[in-house]
């Protein structure tokens, strides 16, 4: 066939397939955008796929054949030839045949959105065969991907559930037409189903690490502004004799810590591990571990930080007072010694205490100097 022969069929062909999809064939909403070109349509849905179709008659009741398809969303690569292409080809022709072109949208539709899922649960495997190893608890069930995170940590379980819904999306979700099956997310945090529109799961660009930092950065916010409420609500912050201030992320979860002032000459920053969900204090400058050790595995881990920085701070304050006393000549004197019990000497909210005693004294006179989280 000559150029000239070929162009004249292209052009017949285009006319036939422009006349059939405006007057004859019942297009979907969702294959709505499409352009005829070289013999063929191409039909554009957004995020998914481009599929190449042709006609072979001139009856405007013959059937749609296959040509091509091209997936619109990464990572994806083109279909390999050969015995899978050409299951894909007899597939949608009969598809075609018998449930002509809103049957192929969905066949095509519903095999993109496992495709996509399979595309997350295999990224999610090589985190957890690296980075995140040790990390993380993966399951594939059916259509539905759960990811499970800080397994380790005591407490009710957090994890993320992507999978197929079907049904309507909501409004702000404009990219598909309302009732057609979707990709939702369903985020467990501690056991409770928890809503945030800051996760983004982006259908077009597949990518479980970035996923899987966002909403660790969202429960790692949650957990520090949590803590840092608690505490602002203490006399020494609240009135500003010491400095309280949370940096938060929705996206980086390193990003997120709460900068506490113990005393005028110390502070802690309060960060979470990212992949353990471990709770680190960083003291500057540095004061002993032992400080810091009496740690209750049993604790939410908002009262684990509130705990852990109130022993800290009072231990702190109270070190820093001991060492001050030695230039007054005050000695520290156990309590075992005096024989006082400071749970009966003191209010409910001092956490430590310590006594002195000086050498100019009557016997019958000592200091005490107490630490709370209000004076």
């Amino acid at each position: 066939m000559t150029a000239r022969a070929t162009l004249k069929k292209l052009l017949k062909l285009n006319r036939i397939i422009s006349v059939r999809l405006a007057l004859h064939d019942s297009v979907p909403h969702a294959l709505r955008h499409y352009r005829v070109h070289d013999g063929r349509v191409t039909f554009t849905v957004p995020g998914e796929f481009e599929l190449d179709l042709s006609v072979a008659e001139v009856s405007t009741t013959s059937q749609f054949f296959f040509v091509d398809i091209r997936f619109l969303f990464s990572p994806s690569s083109p279909i390999p030839e050969g015995r899978i292409l050409n299951e894909l080809d007899a597939k949608i022709n009969e598809t075609l045949r018998n449930d002509s072109l809103m049957g192929c949208f969905n066949f095509l539709h519903g095999l993109v959105l496992t495709n996509k899922i399979n595309i997350l649960f295999r990224q999610a495997a090589d985190l957890a065969r690296g980075l995140w190893a040790d990390a993380l608890r993966i399951e594939l069930l059916h259509r539905t991907l759960v990811v499970q995170y800080w397994p380790q940590r005591a407490g009710p379980k957090s994890w993320l559930e992507i999978g197929v819904n079907s049904g309507h999306r909501s409004s702000k979700s404009s990219n598909l037409m309302s009732g057609i099956s979707h990709l939702g997310f369903r985020w467990m945090r501690e056991g409770q189903l928890t809503i945030s529109d800051a996760i983004k799961l982006d259908t077009d660009d597949l990518s479980m690490e970035r996923i899987l930092r966002s909403v660790v950065a969202l429960h790692t916010s949650h957990l520090l502004s949590a803590a840092f409420t608690a505490l602002k609500k203490h006399l020494l912050f609240a009135k500003h004799t010491l400095s309280l201030q949370a940096l938060l992320s929705s996206t980086e979860p390193g990003d997120c810590h709460l900068d506490v002032q113990l005393t005028t000459s110390r502070s802690v920053r309060v960060s979470i591990e990212p992949m353990s969900g471990s709770i680190i204090l960083c003291v500057t400058p540095n004061v002993p571990e032992r400080l810091d050790t009496d740690r209750t595995v049993h604790k939410s881990s908002i009262e684990e930080i509130l705990t852990r920085v109130a022993r800290l701070r009072c231990a702190t304050a109270v070190e820093e007072i001991e060492s001050g006393t030695k230039a007054l000549g005050l000695e520290t004197v156990s309590q075992r010694v005096l024989g006082l019990d400071p749970r009966k000497l003191f209010p409910p909210g001092v956490m430590r205490s310590a006594f002195f005693f000086h050498q100019l004294w009557n016997r019958q006179w000592v200091a005490a100097a107490t630490s709370s989280m209000d004076g």
